[in-house]
């Protein structure tokens, strides 16, 4: 399936653009705000002793490192429109939606069966907002994917790429008959 177009009006690159600067505008916010909120209440006198949360912290902070520097990537070879580096974002994408389907699987299961001697009566509430939060980052990440594949496919379709180099090459191809 390839699309010709980002949200059904906006045009591939300008949508995937668009697409790109805010997923890399809010993985950084979320990054000042997770780094400035998390360790206050990592840290309280009632988690302090509790060696499981370090785990967690760990695997969120190199996944929010990762996506900024992804989204920089996508950024440059969208802006430079070359191929190489935005299907290395492509491949990057593909990649974390497993992850994503592993974590929604085992992970907040797992995590709400932990929760469930502390907060008998909320888990179900925390276990259906994760599920649905996760479900949701599943379909973003589904449309990111078919918008950079759909990208590759027109940059296949449209250029040549020069041997030499995955940048763009508007000439036309040399065939021997």
């Amino acid at each position: 399936m390839y699309l010709s177009k980002c949200c059904f009006w906006l045009p591939l690159r300008k949508g995937l653009l668009i697409a790109a600067y805010t997923k890399l505008v809010l993985f950084t916010s979320y990054a000042i705000y997770w780094l400035s909120e998390e360790p206050r209440t990592a840290y309280r006198e009632e988690t302090r002793n509790d060696s499981s949360i370090l785990l967690p912290i760990i695997v969120l902070g190199a996944v929010i490192v990762l996506e900024i520097i992804f989204s920089i990537i996508l950024l440059i070879g969208v802006h430079k429109i070359n191929y190489t580096t935005v299907r290395i974002t492509y491949i990057y994408n593909a990649i974390l939606i497993g992850v994503e389907i592993m974590m929604s699987i085992v992970y907040i299961p797992l995590e709400s069966y932990r929760l469930y001697a502390s907060l008998p009566d909320d888990v179900w509430l925390i276990l259906l907002t994760s599920m649905s939060a996760a479900l949701l980052a599943i379909v973003i990440q589904l449309y990111m994917v078919a918008l950079v594949r759909s990208y590759l496919f027109s940059l296949r379709q449209q250029c040549v790429s020069d041997p030499e180099s995955s940048s763009y090459s508007p000439r036309k191809p040399y065939v021997v008959y």
